[in-house]
Order: C-alpha cells, then sequence, then structure tokens
C-alpha cells in the first residue's frame, strides 16, 4: 500500500485502514479503479479479498478499464453472497477527474446502478446505465476502439500528404494545434497511444505535439514528446529525407 496518498486522505477527513479487507469490513459503498483485470479480480474474489469480508448488501463501484468477462465474473460472484457490483469505466482523463465532469459508463443491476450514480455524479457529469454487468466495460472498449480507429486515420492522411510532397517545399516547423475542450483532454489523456500510433504509421507529428503543451502534462513527457518530434520529424526532414 502506497502510504502517501492514504496520508493526504486522511489529512482531508478519511479514515485509513490497514487492507482491503479491513475497508469491506468498515464501508457499505466501496469504489475501485485498478490497472488490470488479474488486480481487480484479484482483490474481490481473493481468500483476503472484498467480497470475503463485505456484509451483505454493500455495493461495490469498479472504475477500472478492463475485459468485460472479469467484470461479468465478479458481479456473479457478489451476487452470490448477496452483494452489489457495478461495472463503471471512465472517460474524460486526468482533467475530467480534477474538475468532476467525467463520464461514466455503467454496468449491473438498474437499481444498483441507480445508487451508484449518487456517488459518481461527485466525481462526474454523467452515468450512462450501458446495461448488465459487463456493459460498461463493453461501452468503453468500443470508445477506445472508435480512438484507435479515428488515430489510425489520421495518421495514414498525415502519411499520404507528406508522402505526396506536402509540407516539402515549406522549412519544417514544428507547432502546437490549438486544441481545446473535449480534443484537448484525449489528446493528453491518450498521449502515449498518439505516440505508438505515429511511430508506427505517421511522419507528422503535428496532431501529437499539441498533447506536449497541453495544461497538466508533466515536463517530463512534454520533454520527451519533442526530442521525439526532433529526432524522428525536423531532422529528416531538413535532410531531404523519409525514414519511412
Amino acid at each position: 500500500m502506497n502510504a502517501g496518498p492514504v496520508q493526504d486522505l486522511v489529512a482531508r477527513g478519511a479514515v485509513a485502514a490497514a487492507s482491503p479487507a479491513e475497508v469491506a469490513q468498515r464501508a457499505t459503498t466501496i469504489i475501485t479503479m485498478l490497472p488490470a483485470p488479474k488486480i481487480v479480480d484479484d482483490l474481490f474474489t481473493g481468500d483476503a479479498g472484498l467480497l470475503a469480508s463485505a456484509a451483505a448488501g454493500t455495493l461495490f463501484i469498479d472504475c477500472s478499464t478492463i475485459d468485460p468477462g472479469t467484470a461479468q465474473r465478479v458481479a456473479a460472484a457478489s451476487a452470490a453472497r448477496g452483494l452489489r457490483f457495478v461495472d463503471a469505466p471512465v472517460s474524460g482523463g486526468v482533467i475530467g477527474a480534477a474538475n468532476a465532469t467525467l463520464t461514466f459508463m455503467a454496468g449491473g443491476d438498474a437499481a444498483a446502478v441507480a445508487e451508484a450514480e449518487k456517488v459518481l455524479l461527485h466525481m462526474g457529469k454523467s452515468v450512462v446505465h450501458c446495461g448488465e454487468s459487463g456493459a460498461g466495460q463493453v461501452a468503453k472498449l468500443c470508445n477506445n476502439l472508435l480512438l484507435g480507429i479515428t488515430m489510425g486515420g489520421v495518421c495514414e492522411a498525415m502519411q499520404l500528404g507528406t508522402r505526396l510532397g506536402v509540407g516539402r517545399s515549406r522549412p519544417p516547423r514544428v507547432r502546437p494545434l490549438p486544441l481545446r475542450g473535449p480534443a484537448r483532454r484525449r489528446a493528453r489523456v491518450h498521449m502515449r497511444a498518439h505516440v505508438l500510433m505515429c511511430v508506427l504509421a505517421c511522419p507528422c507529428m503535428c496532431y501529437c505535439v499539441c498533447a506536449s503543451r497541453c495544461k497538466g502534462l508533466g515536463a517530463g513527457h512534454q520533454q520527451q514528446f519533442r526530442a521525439f518530434v526532433v529526432q524522428r520529424h525536423v531532422q529528416p526532414l531538413s535532410a531531404g529525407t523519409d525514414r519511412h
């Protein structure tokens, strides 16, 4: 357990617990957000996990982005113990979290989702009930799929333009695009995905460089972006070569 964030929350009025089991014993609504399906599964269904210690009727809200199958298995294990489980992955990124404007895509029993909504609206502006258990994860996967397809299209269009000579007669320039609102948030949140897509397909980084200038992005990531742009694109363009 990372003691730093725990102590920070305690200073804000929270009560610390020594283990997930203790959290389950002391709380009636529990929110989790974890990076991988196995971690979610272990936390909930392990011998010292949340389900083994929670009182009947406890509401679990899992905001992790995981596969629908894991969410459905945990939901079934929860129901077998008289507990309630809602999968509620989010969209909106760091700025959405900081400003409490996240969107939650929820899957689960309608009554449980309605109760979860009362809690989630303290962190976001919208809770969409997508269907039964796992449906929230399906919606999030579809959202990410659409994002990936869009990024792929942008990369392909930029590569086509560059290969056909667009910009070759002008001195290379690297400047951020003036994105605002949701576009700015998506650029920042999916910075690493943008880098990956452009490494694979795109010889022009202007779309991605905007992410390095988005408010809230760490200085280290900004430096990485700029170094990558110069090495991969500015130098080859200056030399009149195409690295693809």
